[in-house]
Parts: C-alpha cells; sequence; structure tokens
C-alpha cells in the first residue's frame, strides 16, 4: 500500500513538472534592435580609434619621391616624418555632448590647419619671396589665354565653327606638356630650375604674339598650342621647385601661401584683361594690349627666378643646410649650377 502511495505521488508530481512551462520559455525575449545599435556604436568607437585620420606632407608633390633622398635611403623613417596622425580624443556618453565635442574639434582642426597650410614664415626666405612674386605675376596672366582665347579668335574673323579648336588645343597640349615636362623634371641632367624658368618665358611670349593672328585658324592653334603646352609644364613642375626651396616636408605649408598669391591675382587678372579689351574695342586689335602686359608679366615671372641661384648660395654662405633638409630635397647651391639633390652628394 506505501509503494503504491509513492508510486502515485511520483507519478503525479511528474505530470506536474511536465505541465509546468521551462524557466527558458519565461525569460524577457532579447531587444534586437537595442543590441545592434551598441554593436554598432562600438565598432565605429573602435574603428576611429584603430584608424586615425592623418596627413601627408607631400600629398602636394607631382614629383618622383626619387628626387628626395631620405627616401631612397630608408622608406619607413621618411614615412614617420612625413605622414602626421591626426589627434583622436574619445568621445564622451552624452549624444549631445558628443555633438559638441565633433563640432569643436572640426572647428580647431580646421583653423589650425588653416594656419599651418598659409606657412607666411616662408616669406622671410629672400629665395622663396621671389618664388612667390613669380607666381603672382605668372597668375595675372595665366588664365588670360584660356578666357579669351575664343574671343580673340573672334575678333580676327575666324570662321565660327573653327573656333572651338583653339580651345580644345589648349587642353590637350596642356595634358601633354605635364606629362613630357614632368618627365625632363624628373631627369638627374637637367636643371630643374632653368626648364621651370623656360616655360614661363615660352608660354608668355607666345601669349604677346597671340594677337597678331589673323583670320587663319591654324596660327591661333599653334599659339594655343604652345601656351597650352608650356603652361601645364608651369603647373607640374610647381611643387617640384617649392620642395628644392623648402624641402618637402614644408611643402603644404609652403604652397599654401603660393596658392593664396596665385589666387588673389588670378581674381585680378581676368577683370582687368575685360576692362582693358573694352577699353581698346574701336582699335584693329582689342587684345593686344592686354596680352601684351599679362604676356609681359608672365616673361618677367620666369626671368627674375635667374635670380634664385645666386640668392640661395648667398644665404647658405652664411647658414649651411641642415642634415633634415638635405635629406628632404632641399637643393644645395654652392655648386654653381645643381640639378637634383642626387648630383649635389
Amino acid at each position: 500500500a506505501r509503494a503504491g502511495k509513492t508510486n502515485t505521488a511520483v507519478s503525479a508530481s511528474s505530470n506536474a513538472n511536465q505541465q509546468k512551462p521551462p524557466v527558458a520559455l519565461q525569460s524577457k525575449p532579447d531587444d534586437p534592435t537595442q543590441s545592434d545599435d551598441e554593436n554598432e556604436e562600438e565598432d565605429e568607437h573602435l574603428a576611429s580609434r584603430a584608424s586615425p585620420a592623418v596627413i601627408r606632407k607631400d600629398a602636394m608633390y607631382q614629383g618622383s619621391l626619387e628626387n628626395i633622398p631620405l627616401y631612397k635611403e630608408n622608406i619607413e623613417e621618411y614615412h614617420r616624418k612625413i605622414i602626421t596622425p591626426l589627434e583622436v580624443t574619445d568621445q564622451p556618453a552624452s549624444s549631445t555632448a558628443a555633438a559638441t565635442n565633433v563640432d569643436h574639434i572640426k572647428v580647431k582642426g580646421f583653423f589650425g590647419e588653416l594656419k599651418a597650410e598659409v606657412g607666411i614664415k616662408f616669406l622671410a626666405d629672400g629665395a622663396f619671396l621671389l618664388f612667390t612674386i613669380s607666381n603672382f605675376l605668372t597668375s595675372l596672366g595665366f588664365n588670360v589665354p584660356y578666357n579669351f582665347a575664343h574671343d580673340l579668335a573672334k575678333d580676327a574673323h575666324v570662321v565660327e565653327h573653327q573656333r572651338e579648336y583653339v580651345i580644345m588645343s589648349i587642353g590637350l597640349s596642356n595634358a601633354i606638356g605635364r606629362i613630357i615636362i614632368g618627365y625632363l623634371g624628373d631627369h638627374k641632367k637637367i636643371n630643374r630650375l632653368y626648364l621651370y624658368n623656360s616655360t614661363l618665358i615660352l608660354a608668355g611670349i607666345a601669349t604677346i604674339l597671340a594677337p597678331y593672328c589673323r583670320s587663319n585658324v591654324i596660327p591661333h592653334i599653334a599659339y594655343a598650342s604652345v601656351f597650352g603646352f608650356f603652361s601645364g609644364g608651369y603647373v607640374g613642375l610647381t611643387s617640384i621647385i617649392i620642395t628644392d626651396l623648402v624641402g618637402i616636408h614644408n611643402l603644404s605649408s609652403a604652397f599654401g601661401i603660393i596658392l593664396l598669391f596665385q589666387g588673389i591675382a588670378v581674381a585680378t587678372g581676368t577683370p582687368v584683361t575685360g576692362i582693358m579689351r573694352d577699353s581698346f574695342a574701336k582699335h584693329a586689335r582689342p587684345f593686344l594690349w592686354p596680352y601684351f602686359t599679362f604676356g609681359s608679366f608672365i616673361v618677367l615671372s620666369g626671368i627674375i627666378l635667374f635670380g634664385i641661384p645666386t640668392l640661395k648660395r648667398r644665404q647658405q654662405r652664411c647658414r649651411k643646410l641642415t642634415k633634415t633638409e638635405l635629406d628632404m630635397g632641399v637643393v644645395s647651391y654652392a655648386d654653381k649650377n645643381p640639378s637634383s639633390p642626387e648630383q649635389q652628394k
């Protein structure tokens, strides 16, 4: 009897346990949305810490890095000196505070970079100041052919459907000039500064002669091709000459001040050309004096740069270049006819 009662009790208990739902089924269901958001925020945070933004000081360099002695000797050391990581701070937990902090970092970073990119201090260097003046003069007339070549052909009574070939020839020859003159600029046996000066002088002479083209479209295409070819070379060599003067580690800052003066000149040159053209509208060649004036500025900008070696030799007699400057590509003008850091060594 006792065994029967025991079996009955065990059976009842077993049935009760089978009817009771498992504990796992009574648990609170997961919130997949909340989990994904948290994981996404964590991933973004880790990614921002693992891959900080960087600044490359040689980003604007258009020549071959083989021209930089340190790059040839020790690439890893070169990258350590050229690549600068931006500072990344942890964001606060509050979303409002995080947004404020990000805005503060952006504003601080913008003005900090603006101050760094405009290297006013380099104007104390006589050679670099001369180079800045040269770029200002070049930029006064640089855009004149691009903006007025079509109008020049129109005033010369070139057939309307042929005028488009003038602008097209400038663009095509510009691309070719960048490739060919850029290649020559990387050649060890060629003096880059003299090559740069020559491109400016020839582009300026072509601009001066342009108003003498008549109704035949061929002379207009020839002028546009010559100007486009050498002006393209000028653009490609600018960063290389800046590096020769101040080093690739200072390229971005020095280029900043160059671009500042170029912008002022471009904003001035084109409107003045239009005003001069309107003033001489009754003349047989309305563009004669505008093209002559701004073409002369371009020629002058190339001629004055022949004074850079003299200024540099005078500076380097007073202060010798440091090893860092030489490693970063600054040209030593102790040799009367330097062409590359490799030849100097």
